[in-house]
Formats: structure tokens, sequence, C-alpha cells
């Protein structure tokens, strides 16, 4: 008896503990999905789409619109009509991704990531951002301008620069702004050449601020270093996420945007 009593109490205890576990496989999962998010740099476009958003709007916001109340609700209607770039929606873009990755893939990829070069790269890239606005900064692309590196060096960003895909990520958020102005502020009379006004401006002019700011966040890099990074970044496996998670960004911008978590 009591044997029949304990036989389905162990049953259900298994199914519980293969339950837990598939649980904890989930989370790990996950947390591997977000680091490999994190240290790829992917969400920083959410930033740069927002950050766009509002210097298009600020540039065309006094011409076009005298009232206080209308300004900003025009303004809020443009980030509205950016929602898809919000940092939620493009993780959950993102995690669908890597769900097609197999685990080891997964690890794979992370491990890149996870490399000491590229965390020195990263620390570098997150102190060259918090300067972009200092004259520090600016004196060194004056610099830059009277007396370009010398060609070995200037190969060796350009080659890392396009392993990084930088170049394209930022095109692909002067796009998504540039459409997005003219949905938002399409009620204006302005409005209609709103976006193209923002691609013209930053056409032409992504790929020399990549490097420029390449040159400067990776001034303390060394030659050997940066080849590394580039082989890195260069990495079949590193490529396809890069490709796959661009791929996965919004296309169309909604016309009729609802609340965003900008």
């Amino acid at each position: 008896m009591l044997y029949r009593v304990l036989l389905p109490l162990i049953a259900l205890l298994a199914i519980s503990g293969v339950a837990v576990a598939a649980d904890a496989a989930t989370d790990m999962g996950n947390e591997r999905a977000d680091d490999i998010v994190s240290l790829s740099g992917v969400m920083g476009i959410s930033i740069q789409v927002k950050q766009q958003a509002e210097a298009a709007f600020s540039e065309v916001a006094t011409d076009i619109y005298k009232e206080s109340a209308e300004n900003s609700a025009q303004k809020r209607r443009l980030l509205m009509s950016l929602s898809d770039w919000s940092q939620p929606a493009l993780a959950e873009r993102f995690q669908q991704v890597l769900n097609t990755y197999s685990d080891d893939e997964q690890r794979a990829l992370l491990a890149l990531l996870q490399d000491p070069l590229m965390a020195q790269a990263r620390h570098a890239e997150e102190v060259a951002l918090s300067e972009q606005n200092t004259q520090v900064y600016q004196d060194y692309l004056t610099r830059l301008e009277r007396y370009p590196p010398g060609r070995a060096r200037a190969q060796r960003v350009d080659k890392l620069a396009k392993a990084m895909q930088m170049e394209r990520w930022i095109t692909k958020a002067n796009e998504a702004v540039s459409k997005g102005s003219t949905v938002a502020l399409s009620g204006s009379v302005n409005g209609a050449v709103t976006g193209a006004a923002v691609a013209n401006k930053a056409g032409g002019k992504v790929g020399r601020a990549v490097r420029y700011f390449l040159f400067y966040a990776y001034r303390r890099i060394s030659n050997p270093e940066m080849d590394q990074l580039a082989r890195l970044w260069s990495e079949p496996l590193m490529q396809r996420w890069l490709n796959d998670a661009f791929k996965a960004l919004p296309g169309e911008v909604s016309a009729a945007p609802t609340d965003s978590e900008y």
C-alpha cells in the first residue's frame, strides 16, 4: 500500500523537477541572450534614434510651431511614431532572433563578446561617447582634419568600422528618423519636406563621423590590438548575428502610433 502511495508522489516530484529544470534553462538562456544584446551594442540604435529625433525636431520646431503646447504635442507625436525603436520593442525582436540560435551558438557568440580586448574596446567607446560634446573631443577632430593619421592606421580603422557595421546601423537610424519626421509633422506646411531635410543633412557624413569617433575612442589601442578586434568582429558567427539583428529592425514607421516607451 505504501508503495502505491509513494509511486505517484515520486512521479509527481520527478515531473516537477523536470519543469523546474526547464524553467531554469529558459532563464539562463534569456540571461545569455540579454548579455549578447548588451555586449554587442545593438541596443544603442534605440538611443541613436531617440537622440536624432529630438535633434531633428529642435531644428524645425522654432520655425514651424510658435506655441509651446502645440510644439510639445508634435514632439510627442514624433517620438511615438518611432515607438517600434524603443528598447523594450527592440529587445523583443532581438530575443526572437537569438531564439533561432542553438545553445552552442549562443555560448560561442557570448564568448567572443566577453573577450578581454572587446571589454577594453567597449570601455574606450563609452568614455568617447561621454566626451563627444567636450572641447577635448572637438580639438581632437580639428587635429584629425589638419594632420590625418597615417595610411596604416586609417586602414585599420576602416577595416574595424566595416566589421562592426557601424555606418550601416547609424544610417538605418537616420532613415527611421527621416520617415518618422515626415509622418509626425505632415500636418504642417513644412512637414512634407522635414524628413528629406533630416536625411540630406545626415547623408554623406555618417562614414566620416564613424571613422573620427573610432580614431578618438581607440587612440590608445595599439595596431596589433586593432587587428585583433577586427578579427573578433569579423568572425562568421559575429557577422551572422549583426546581419540577423539588422534584418530584425523595424521597417515602416507607424502612421498611427500608440503610447511609447520613449
